[in-house]
């Protein structure tokens, strides 16, 4: 009995993690090149094995819609800034490599803000330190605020486990690219001229 119990056990773990799997594969229909060299970002795309993001532009996914809070404490959803591209930043003040590349968001911001929108989504447990952050910084770029509920918000709706997060979005609101982890200067350009390429 204890034999038969231990085997059906086994066979139902065996299933369980292949059916995780699949569902992980299924779902997500992404690919996660990982850098070969310390300190970049890891890139997920949404291009097939082989493919690069280039080529990839005819199967890209719908970003999931969210909702953040702006300064002014007023509700904004992702979905209303259809029509521009979209840079979804997910950083905090106490995360010093979000604090190592805000810098060049702020700069892209100052360049490219009137032809792509900024989404830089603090992550903040005490909202009240940003605002002082940022001016002690000199940081212009919008910032958004995160919401504290379960299942909500961009971190939720990126599957942000960790951050600095950075999501390209195109005008329809596809995900182009997404970036785990500190971005340098390059990289950001490169994303920039992806999203206006």
């Amino acid at each position: 009995m204890k034999k038969k119990t231990w085997i059906l056990t086994a066979v139902g773990l065996a299933a369980l993690l292949i059916l995780s799997v699949v569902l992980y594969r299924v779902l997500t229909n992404r690919v996660v090149k990982r850098a070969e060299t310390s300190g970049e970002a890891a890139v997920v795309t949404n291009a097939a094995p082989g493919e690069t993001a280039d080529n990839a532009q005819s199967g890209l996914e719908p970003a999931p819609d969210f909702t953040v809070t702006d300064a002014k404490g007023a509700a904004v959803s992702l979905s209303q800034m259809r029509g521009k591209p979209v840079i979804v930043n997910i950083w905090a003040t106490w995360c010093p490599p979000c604090r190592e590349e805000l810098p060049d968001f702020n700069a892209a911001y100052q360049k490219y803000g009137d032809r792509i929108t900024f989404m830089m989504v603090s992550v903040d447990e005490d909202p009240q330190t940003v605002p002082d952050f940022l001016t002690q910084e000199g940081y212009t770029f919008p910032v958004y605020y995160d919401s504290t509920e379960p299942y909500e918000g961009a971190a939720y709706a990126f599957l942000a486990d960790a951050i600095p997060r950075t999501v390209l979005i195109d005008a329809n609101g596809n995900i182009v690219n997404q970036y785990y982890g500190m971005l340098s200067t390059a990289d950001l350009q490169d994303a920039i001229a992806l999203l206006l390429g």
